[in-house]
């Protein structure tokens, strides 16, 4: 194969990516809410608790989002798309990065929100390229740095709020990406 066709094969598969997740709709939304979940939860559970909340959401958010993704009846990636262990193994980076959190669970736990949001952020960057939207980039800024400057300028206080700024902005960012999916899929149908 050349590099031209390697190329216009690999926008093949990350176009079947983009339109199959509709950008990432149910994860972003799923993730959204379980993030407002969680940030209402801090305001009745004890602060390790709701910490400890916090750390493992994605054990709620991920079948929470193929469900999403199966009454919204979205299709399937393509069996043979070479981009599937790509998306796995970005997804998995979270999962690396969790040390870091139980490390300010255990030393500051109001500090989680503000250290798991940075690597909810940082695993959503590589999402510009694959679903091929700098939308993702933006997204990624926002997540990391917006709960740090909380954090900064809050302290404490902060691990209440932190999850209501996410959840509210990775579920703004899923509905723009979806409608941004859709329009490009209309257009080129014109």
């Amino acid at each position: 194969m050349d590099s031209t066709s390697l190329i216009q094969n690999t926008d093949m598969e990350r176009q079947d990516v983009r339109w199959s997740s509709r950008g990432g709709f149910a994860f972003l939304f799923a993730n959204g809410f379980v993030w407002l979940v969680t940030a209402a939860l801090t305001f009745v559970l004890p602060l390790k608790m709701a910490a400890f909340l916090i750390i493992w959401q994605g054990a709620v958010a991920l079948p929470l989002a193929f469900a999403l993704e199966r009454v919204l009846k979205f299709p399937a990636v393509a069996k043979g798309n070479s981009l599937l262990p790509l998306l796995i193994q970005t997804a998995m980076v979270q999962i690396v990065a969790i040390p870091a959190v139980i490390l300010a669970y255990v030393l500051i736990p109001a500090y989680v929100p503000a250290v798991f949001a940075a690597i909810v952020g940082a695993h959503l960057l590589p999402y510009a390229w694959l679903q091929k939207s700098r939308l993702y980039l933006v997204l990624s800024i926002i997540v990391s740095f917006v709960p740090y400057l909380m954090a900064m300028f809050l302290h404490e206080t902060s691990f209440h709020y932190i999850g209501f700024v996410i959840g509210t902005v990775l579920i703004v960012f899923a509905f723009l990406l979806k409608a941004s999916v859709e329009k490009e899929r209309r257009d080129s149908v014109l």
